[in-house]
């Protein structure tokens, strides 16, 4: 679930005095690509990851999540992708040994992850009611 009303009034707020850009880490308790919702609540701060834990989804997902964002909000979204630190990665259940060459690997894997397409599909022209799938 995303942020609150609060923290949307918040951030709205702090758009007000001027501020370039918001950024904020993920923690146990929050996941960075959904407090990026924050984001609507805005209309030209930038809204920045500051860290994107590796640990918490595979490259993939955090690539299009990313990039999902960026697009909806006219590149005011900017991915900041760490290792974390041991005791964050080791409540996740992962061991942070090498966290220089998994960062390299998650950031290869990102690389590889195809881009959107960004299809023209209609949904009115393609729904299926019960009659017509029994």
């Amino acid at each position: 679930m995303g942020p609150g009303a609060d923290a949307r009034r918040a951030v709205g707020e702090i758009e007000q005095l001027g501020y370039d850009a918001l950024w904020f880490g993920e923690t146990p308790a929050t996941e960075s690509m959904s407090q990026a919702a924050l984001l609507g609540a805005t209309e030209w701060i930038t809204v920045v990851t500051g860290i994107a834990n590796i640990w918490v989804r595979d490259a993939s997902a955090t690539h299009t999540a990313a990039q999902t964002l960026a697009e909806a909000y006219d590149g005011r979204f900017l991915l900041g992708p760490g290792a974390s630190h041991a005791p964050l990665v080791a409540a996740r259940g992962h061991s942070f040994a090498k966290p220089l060459a998994a960062m390299r690997e998650y950031l290869d894997a990102m690389d590889a992850t195809p881009e959107r397409i960004t299809s023209t599909f209609s949904r009115s022209h393609r729904t299926a009611t019960s009659d017509s799938i029994n």
